[in-house]
C-alpha cells in the first residue's frame, strides 16, 4: 500500500486541484499551458489568477520561486488532506490567502532578500549542474538557512538529472504568524474518489 501511495503522491495534487476547481471556481480547466492553474482570464467567479497547493503534512509547495515572485492578483488555495485506505482523498481543511496577502509575502521577500543574495543563490545552485544528486553543499545549505530565518517563504533547491530549479514552500506556521488565515469550511471532512478527477 506505501509503495502505491509513493507512486500517486504527485497525482493527488492534481486530482485535488481538478476538484477544487470544478466545485468552487465552477472549471474544468485541465490545461498545463497556463502559468496558474486558473487564469483570471477564463476566472468566471471573481477574475483572479488561482493556484491551488495541496499537502499530507503541514508544509505547502509553491514549486518555482521565480514563477511565485513574479505572480500578479494572485489567490491562493491551500489544501490539507488525507489519503484513505481505499485510495480515496479526504479533504481535511482549506485555506485561502487573497491577492492582498500573496502581494505581502512577496513584497516580504523582496525588502529582506536583495537581488544581490538571491543572484548568488542562484549562480552557485546552477554552477552545480554536473551533479545528478549531492548531497547538499555547506555554501547552499548556509545560504537558505539565512534567507529562511528573514522570510515567510522558505527555499529549496531541487537537484535532478533533468532539472534543476529553486523553488519555494510556505508552512503553517510561518502563515498562522502573519495572517489570519481563513478557511472554505464547505470542503472540510469531504470524502471522494481520485478516480473521478
Amino acid at each position: 500500500m506505501k509503495n502505491k501511495k509513493n507512486k500517486m503522491k504527485g497525482n493527488y495534487g492534481i486530482k485535488i486541484e481538478r476538484f477544487i476547481l470544478k466545485h468552487h471556481y465552477n472549471s474544468d480547466n485541465k490545461s498545463k499551458n497556463y502559468k496558474y492553474d486558473l487564469p483570471k482570464e477564463i476566472n468566471h467567479i471573481n477574475n483572479l489568477n488561482v493556484s491551488i497547493k495541496s499537502t499530507s503534512q503541514k508544509t505547502f509547495s509553491c514549486s518555482s520561486l521565480d514563477n511565485f515572485l513574479s505572480s500578479e492578483d494572485l489567490e491562493m488555495i491551500l489544501v490539507q488532506y488525507e489519503i484513505l485506505e481505499n485510495d480515496y482523498i479526504k479533504i481535511i481543511i482549506v485555506y485561502t490567502l487573497n491577492p492582498k496577502e500573496t502581494k505581502i509575502i512577496r513584497d516580504d521577500f523582496h525588502d529582506l532578500i536583495s537581488i544581490k543574495q538571491l543572484q548568488n543563490l542562484k549562480e552557485y545552485f546552477f554552477s552545480l549542474n554536473n551533479l545528478i544528486k549531492p548531497k547538499k553543499p555547506a555554501l547552499y545549505v548556509k545560504m537558505s538557512r539565512e534567507l529562511d530565518r528573514k522570510t515567510i517563504l522558505t527555499i529549496n533547491c531541487k537537484f535532478n538529472s533533468k532539472n534543476h530549479r529553486i523553488q519555494c514552500s510556505l508552512s503553517l506556521k510561518a502563515l498562522n504568524k502573519h495572517f489570519f488565515m481563513r478557511m472554505l469550511k464547505k470542503f472540510s471532512g469531504i470524502i471522494f474518489n481520485p478516480q473521478d478527477y
